[in-house]
């Protein structure tokens, strides 16, 4: 299992350092193939993590989509902060935090209403198990983003990553695979 779970991230790298150009246009966002990519990578690492039987997958996902679709929808709502939150006077600070929280709460809102959703297709500790590989997924998504990125910057063999990085990192693996 673990073995597929680095293949799937080491296909995520290979994704984005195979072609810096088309990985991301101009604004930093992904193509629509990449976000299948890695929508089909979430649903492969969700279904292995909550160990989903394929009975429970056929009524899990179109509610999990529901979900993540209304969620997409309570963040997307949001205004981008757009500049230094150190720059803004305290009343435009003031409004954004004000913003920021009645988003958190929009998204707690709507995954708690799913729970009854989801405990008619699932156990209660699959849910539990969902909402931490979101986050383990999540997670490992940003680090090899970051990967990449340091890859790029100079010649591209990775000779940038300094000697405090490779240990965080080296770290931070040995610390997620202790939790398993």
């Amino acid at each position: 299992m673990k073995t597929t779970v680095i293949f799937m991230f080491l296909s995520f790298a290979m994704l984005l350092t195979s072609n810096p150009a088309a990985a991301q246009n101009e604004r930093g966002e992904l193509s629509p193939e990449q976000r299948e990519r890695i929508e089909a990578m979430r649903v492969a690492f969700i279904t292995r993590e909550i160990q989903l039987t394929s009975k429970q997958a056929e009524t899990f996902w179109p509610v999990y989509r529901e979900m993540k679709a209304e969620l997409d929808k309570v963040r997307g709502d949001g205004e981008p902060i757009g500049k230094d939150p150190m720059e803004m006077d305290d009343a435009e600070a003031a409004k954004y935090l004000d913003q920021w929280f009645e988003r958190r709460q929009q998204e707690l809102h709507v995954r708690e209403s799913y729970r009854d959703k989801f405990e008619n297709v699932i156990t209660p500790k699959q849910i539990l198990a969902l909402y931490q590989a979101e986050n383990q997924f999540r997670r490992q998504m940003l680090r090899q983003v970051r990967q990449g990125d340091r890859m790029h910057r100079g010649r591209g063999d990775g000779s940038e990553i300094n000697r405090r990085e490779r240990i965080r990192e080296h770290r931070d693996e040995r610390d997620y695979r202790k939790r398993d």
